[in-house]
């Protein structure tokens, strides 16, 4: 994350445009990805506590589009009938730097007894951390010395009892750090992640995604021709290391479908990128407009994919690994945007990620962990006390999750409803997300189809209640529902 590009997508559906096509169902075309999609599916069983090995990462082919309704007073979700979307945990994720406040960056916070428990409780099954600096600080400036391999000696301490139920995405370099137009640099920087590959598994640390390049388009030089000869060194780099290791890109700074197209043709193995809403110094857009920009990041996960999908045929995994409302700039005191830090950027987080996953997004990271940087990340700056954002990850992680059911909005009135409803084989997880910044949406909820009559865990997030509140209620109490403007609610429980 260095400057970001504002996104101005626009809802397929309310433009009259013909909605997105599904997925297709042919395998992942990755010989790294070996488990074909239905055994993946059956490896799949998202009960808590299972070792995250047991629990992939599954490709999501998406739906036609997020069940959103301008308003109504009944939302039904039918269980039995399943929409081919799937809701990965890894949405829920988180993305991070180096984890410490100054140099060096060394990743002590993971070793911090005082932090552990702190990023322990979010429950994160996707972690992605932003290491730009790894690779100067191991291989020095030119990427040739010597290794000093101290850097990530606190990453391979501390990662699994900060994230012990965490996918690992990971990207040692950025745009600026080198010169990928030079072929034999390319060559230099594709042996030292391959170095870091093995000292990392030497230390029992399995990088699951690797992303090779954090946001290459910063830099003009970096042509999708340039960036994809130089993933295409480092997959092979890392494949001489570890067959199985899953190489992708492009990790733009927005979704740029060339770069997308060109990372597939060369190999990628999913695809990645960047969504800031508003850039540095921009005036701040209003409530309306940023919920506006939350549900229109529909579109991402679908064109990306697509644009993948016709370069090389293949199901993807598509993932947003760092976004946040508008960019940090230390040198500029107040150009952070305040929302971020309270209950309005949770509920702008909320429609990021439920939109994106209708849109067949497979996992997600909000920026950022570390509590130093004004009014990001899922803490209070200087804290490691939750703030709203951080209180919906953790919530999330606990009651969401599994294949989306359909979803039905009706009785139109003026309220705007984001909604989608996930099942397992033992639990089931709605959202309701209410983006009408003026009225309050009360109506009931029908959960056909749930054989159990056991009582439903409630957790509310709104201006009354930012860091969430939780409760427990009766079958019965459905037939009321209440959620205040800008806020959210999910019901979890037995299926």
């Amino acid at each position: 994350m260095i400057r970001k590009r504002t996104i101005l997508a626009q809802l397929p559906w309310l433009l009259g445009m013909a909605n997105s096509a599904s997925a297709s169902s042919r395998g992942l075309r990755s010989h790294a990805l070996r488990t074909s999609i239905d055994a993946q599916a059956a490896r799949v069983a998202v009960t808590e506590g299972n070792p995250p090995e047991t629990v992939p990462i599954r490709y999501n082919p998406g739906s036609a589009r997020p069940t959103v309704g301008e308003g109504s007073n009944i939302v039904v979700a039918d269980f039995a009938r399943l929409s081919g979307a799937f809701l990965n945990k890894a949405i829920f994720g988180v993305a991070t730097g180096e984890l410490n406040r100054a140099p060096p960056w060394e990743y002590q916070d993971l070793v911090n007894r005082t932090i552990q428990p702190a990023f322990a409780g979010l429950g994160l099954r996707f972690v992605r951390i932003n290491g730009i600096t790894t690779i100067p600080q191991i291989f020095g400036a030119s990427g040739t010395e010597a290794p000093n391999w101290r850097p990530l000696n606190n990453l391979i301490a501390g990662f699994k009892t900060c994230f012990p139920l965490a996918r690992f995405c990971f990207v040692t370099t950025n745009h600026d750090t080198f010169d990928y137009t030079n072929r034999s640099v390319r060559t230099v920087v594709a042996s030292d992640i391959a170095q870091i590959a093995r000292y990392l598994a030497a230390g029992g640390i399995r990088v699951d995604y690797w992303e090779v390049v954090n946001e290459p388009d910063h830099s003009a030089a970096n042509t999708p021709a340039v960036v994809t000869a130089l993933e295409s060194e480092v997959r092979s780099a890392l494949h001489a290391v570890d067959r199985s290791y899953v190489v992708g890109g492009c990790c733009t700074s927005w979704p740029q479908q060339n770069y997308a197209r060109a990372s597939a043709a060369a190999g990628a193995q999913f695809i990645s990128w960047h969504t800031y809403v508003e850039s540095p110094g921009a005036t701040k857009i209003s409530d309306e407009k940023l919920y506006a920009q939350g549900i229109a990041a529909f579109d991402a996960p679908v064109k990306m994919q697509a644009a993948a999908k016709a370069a090389a045929p293949g199901n993807y995994l598509t993932f947003l690994t760092e976004y946040a409302i508008n960019m940090f700039s230390s040198d500029t005191p107040g150009d952070n945007d305040p929302r971020q830090q309270t209950y309005k950027g949770a509920i702008y987080s909320a429609l990021i990620m439920i939109s994106e996953a209708y849109g067949g997004l497979a996992g997600a990271g909000i920026w950022r962990l570390e509590n130093d940087d004004g009014t990001y990340g899922v803490f209070q700056t200087g804290t490691w006390n939750l703030n709203p954002q951080g209180a919906l990850i953790k919530a999330l992680n606990q009651y969401m999750g599994g294949s989306v059911t359909a979803v039905s909005v009706s009785s139109k009135r003026t309220k705007k409803l984001l909604v989608m409803n996930a099942v397992t084989s033992a639990d089931f997880g709605l959202i309701i997300i209410n983006y009408d910044t003026t009225t309050t949406w009360t109506g009931a909820v029908a959960l056909k189809g749930r054989a159990s009559s056991a009582n439903i865990t409630r957790f509310n997030l709104d201006e009354a209640t930012p860091h969430g509140s939780t409760s427990s209620m009766l079958p019965i109490m459905l037939n009321s529902i209440t959620v205040p403007p800008a806020g959210l609610t999910i019901l979890s429980g037995p299926r």
